[in-house]
């Protein structure tokens, strides 16, 4: 029987693509997906005072979409440009800003930049676990075949290979075989040799399907691995630009 890396990790990609997409929702936010649509549709509140109330939420979140910071209030929107306009802080640079806070309401250490890196450290090896469990014995270009006694070996065009001993069997080496070679490498071997058209097409199936999902890993890896580079190099800039704006902010307040 064959088997491929869908049954190691399927429940896996399932629960990583419903993670990413939370993700993605929580950034953008499920308030700003529905007034979007409600303005499309021109649809807004009839009490003057709660659709001026909605607007300013609203511009909230364009400002996060569009300069990749997070401001909590309108008047932040307006020190925020005071002090860009002024030259007393710098924009920051990059729209990948980390928004899972709004900038300006306290001043970050230097103790929570550690604990994000390491964070960020602890998710890239997640990901490397993740990866060598699910292709496990497994290889690309080949297909698993099982038997009923849990036994395993890798089945390709030109060859099998036991992952217990590390032997390669090929076509020649296939038709020696003898008679008291164990039942699996004598049946993988008829896959890689026959000409029943039926056996190959499965053979086949069973290759392209692991290839897939061999690829499938490798992407769900590079947007993981993107997501930590974003954060990893993202933060200073947003620790920097925050505190600069806080102090800005605490000035205004207290000219003194």
């Amino acid at each position: 029987m064959f088997t491929s890396l869908t049954s190691n990790f399927d429940f896996t990609l399932k629960a990583v693509a419903l993670a990413l997409f939370f993700l993605s929702l929580t950034y953008v936010g499920f308030g700003f997906i529905f007034r979007l649509s409600f303005k499309m549709l021109r649809i807004k509140f009839s009490n003057s005072k709660l659709s001026k109330i909605d607007e300013q939420l609203f511009d909230l979140q364009l400002i996060r979409l569009c300069h990749g910071i997070t401001l909590e209030t309108v008047s932040d929107i307006e020190l925020y440009s005071e002090a860009i306009r002024s030259g007393a802080i710098k924009a920051p640079k990059g729209w990948l800003l980390p928004s899972y806070q709004a900038a300006g309401q306290r001043r970050l250490k230097k103790s929570e930049s550690v604990a994000t890196y390491l964070i960020t450290i602890l998710l890239a090896v997640f990901i490397i676990a993740f990866t060598v469990s699910v292709t496990k014995g497994q290889k690309y270009n080949y297909a698993e075949f099982s038997n009923s006694s849990n036994e395993h070996v890798l089945v390709s065009d030109i060859y099998v290979y036991n992952p217990t001993t590390k032997h390669y069997y090929n076509k020649n080496r296939c038709i020696a075989l003898p008679s008291t070679s164990k039942e699996i490498i004598r049946t993988a071997c008829d896959y890689m040799l026959t000409s029943d058209p039926q056996m190959k097409k499965e053979l086949q199936d069973a290759i392209k399907t692991n290839n897939k999902n061999f690829r499938i890993v490798g992407y769900i890896c590079a947007m993981m691995y993107l997501i930590i580079i974003c954060i990893f190099f993202a933060y200073p800039r947003f620790y920097k630009f925050n505190n600069a704006f806080y102090d800005y902010k605490t000035s205004r307040k207290d000219p003194s």
